[in-house]
């Protein structure tokens, strides 16, 4: 086909939305006749928020530009990472969104509540889902809510997951990473930048509890910084003036544990730092992953890159990542400490169990989360939309 691919964010900037936009763009360069990146201005997001007529400009702008670029080179297709380039987009070309939310799936609120309080993210919504020939999302909740929400019509809408973003790793360096994991140290990863919704807390109680139960665990963990709990803070605790909340404690636990190697965030375009992620990355055992909420979480498809299970929570974006005890497991958040920490004592108690585990969740990479797979189902059914 001949693609143009729509995107606020610059064509070779990796860090970019946890690098989705460049991946997922070699990713469609490498399989089309031609290809086209076109970068879209980004929109104020305080005008779009008030809701009012500055903030429509900002959108209407974007469709122009988007309108303009397309006019001057001749495609099959316009694929869009994020929506706000689609709602006044003039083209007769088909318009696909590949993307891994809406407005109201990010607000978390009650639908009827959203469109009273927002109701410019809700027609931006509307005329987005109508707008497109071709509707993907990474994860299946969102296209169930949209399916429940806005009334599209259920052939126009898929799921199609985001790969990893990583280089490609070969099935002769998974089995190679799989089997220099032993059992004298158990391996644990965290990884992520909002370390409160991402659920570090509760993957810190996993690792404490497995060493506090004779299994020797390290916790690694990348793309965040815990702030310390500062002296005049612990200084009121201890005087009696206000004792110290929950995560406070876990601050402090944190912060003195030297089981822990906090690594901070580290840049996928910086060459020392991205083999940092990819040696550790090498060694792990689990990736730990007790979100609160997550669209899709791109960090799970690139731990099974390397052959690491992910043990994560029973919702949003997971489910549709982890297939259990194929590539990890789910639990529910409210057993996740007790679950999960069982769930690793069982494999670290039966090595060849776990690497079975371990090579099962570098199939599931290879077959469903490699960027060459994902694109190849949304090119499938792109193809059925074009005019014949």
């Amino acid at each position: 086909m001949r693609v143009a691919f729509a995107s606020h964010h610059h064509q070779d900037d990796v860090r970019a939305f946890s690098g989705i936009p460049y991946f997922m763009s070699r990713a469609i360069q490498a399989d089309s006749e031609f290809f086209e990146y076109i970068q879209c201005p980004d929109y104020s997001h305080e005008l779009v928020q008030t809701g009012g007529k500055e903030g429509w400009d900002e959108i209407e702008r974007i469709g122009r530009f988007l309108t303009e670029h397309l006019h001057r080179i001749d495609v099959d297709v316009v694929i869009c990472l994020e929506s706000s380039m689609i709602p006044f987009v003039k083209t007769e070309k088909p318009v696909v969104l590949w993307h891994d939310s809406t407005w109201f799936s990010l607000m978390q609120m009650d639908f009827d509540q959203f469109k009273s309080r927002h109701p410019l993210l809700y027609e931006w919504d509307r005329l987005t889902l109508d707008r497109c020939d071709l509707i993907a999302f990474a994860a299946d909740w969102v296209k169930d809510q949209v399916l429940t929400f806005y009334g599209v019509a259920s052939g126009k809408i898929h799921v199609v997951p985001f790969g990893a973003n990583i280089e490609p790793v070969s099935q002769k360096a998974a089995d190679m990473f799989i089997a220099a994991r032993d059992r004298s140290v158990c391996r644990l990863g965290f990884l992520g930048m909002d370390w409160v919704r991402k659920g570090l807390p509760l993957g810190y109680q996993v690792a404490a509890g497995l060493n506090a139960n004779h299994l020797r665990a390290n916790l690694t963990v990348m793309g965040c910084d815990v702030p310390p709990v500062g002296l005049r803070r612990k200084l009121g605790h201890y005087l009696g003036f206000r004792s110290f909340t929950e995560t406070e404690r876990f601050r402090i636990r944190f912060a003195s544990d030297a089981a822990v190697n906090k690594m901070g965030f580290l840049a996928k375009d910086i060459p020392s730092q991205k083999n940092r992620i990819c040696e550790v990355m090498q060694n792990t055992h689990f990736l730990l992953h007790p979100a609160d909420f997550e669209c899709y979480g791109i960090a799970l498809v690139e731990a099974n890159a390397f052959g690491v299970p992910v043990l994560a929570t029973d919702s949003y974006g997971p489910k549709t990542i982890v297939r259990d005890g194929f590539n990890g497991h789910l639990f529910d958040k409210s057993l996740y400490v007790k679950k999960a920490s069982e769930c690793i004592q069982r494999y670290m108690n039966d090595i060849e169990s776990y690497r079975s585990l371990a090579r099962s969740s570098f199939a599931e990479y290879s077959a469903r989360y490699s960027w060459p797979v994902c694109y190849g189902k949304l090119k499938e059914l792109t193809e059925k939309v074009l005019p014949t």
